[in-house]
């Protein structure tokens, strides 16, 4: 992915080192920005946040339809799946697991002068939550939302394919070091929900490849992971046709 700017020549000395700033903090994915940066014309698929924000704006967050519900029931629905991309984005890139309503940054594009209407906001949250990408943590107030970076089927899936990856199969580990340890940097479920992660671990326990263990604290709490019962049994089978 690449972030918006344009000609280096035409860019002042204050705001350069601002953009500089900007593209320096932002995740990997901009690292080929940071290269480019002041060398031609950066390619404008995406535009970076201020350094404040540390991620990306796709294109058509700058398109002022965007900020508008549309009324024709195909092109809404597209207009939706990219709100929906674009705050799974945001607050899996920042690690944020809580959507306040009030607070987010996204439903004011100040550069366009375009915003959401209250009534707007809401229909592009419940299509979130209807998508499975969202929970009310408030379900009578509805100002704030657990965000689900990725449904529990999902990072069940992503946990387990690291484990097999990483040699954790029959090997234990801990809830906190799944969440927050060095082996897990850059994967789906780090610094994840951790009610969220426990529903996924729940489950892959239901699909028979881990086992939890209670520790002293919730975070001691250990997981291991098992072979598949279909891997396990097919296993046996073989075991049983060879003997």
């Amino acid at each position: 992915m690449y972030c918006s700017a344009i000609h280096a020549s035409t860019i002042t000395r204050d705001r350069m080192k601002l953009k500089q700033k900007c593209l320096a903090s932002v995740p990997d994915y901009c690292n080929h920005c940071r290269l480019r940066i002041g060398v031609e014309m950066i390619d404008n698929s995406e535009r970076c946040f201020d350094s404040t924000h540390n991620t990306c704006l796709p294109d058509f967050y700058h398109f002022p339809p965007f900020f508008t519900i549309q009324p024709v029931l195909s092109t809404r629905e597209k207009q939706l799946g990219q709100w929906r991309e674009l705050l799974l984005k945001y607050h899996t890139d920042l690690k944020i697991t809580t959507l306040i309503l009030h607070e987010c940054p996204l439903w004011k594009n100040n550069d366009i002068n375009r915003q959401l209407t209250k009534e707007e906001i809401q229909i592009v949250v419940d299509d979130l939550i209807t998508s499975g990408y969202g929970e009310w943590e408030d379900e009578h107030t509805k100002t704030r939302v657990r965000i689900l970076w990725r449904k529990p089927e999902q990072l069940a899936s992503d946990i387990y394919d690291w484990a097999v990856a990483n040699g954790y199969v029959n090997s234990i580990c801990t809830v906190y070091e799944l969440h927050s340890g060095e082996d897990v940097n850059g994967m789906s479920f780090q610094g994840v929900d951790e009610e969220l992660l426990r529903r996924a671990l729940g489950v892959l326990e239901g699909q028979g490849k881990c086992a939890l263990f209670q520790g002293e604290t919730s975070e001691e709490d250990g997981i291991k992971c098992n072979h598949s019962r279909r891997l396990a049994a097919s296993r046996a089978s073989a075991v049983r046709r060879y003997v």
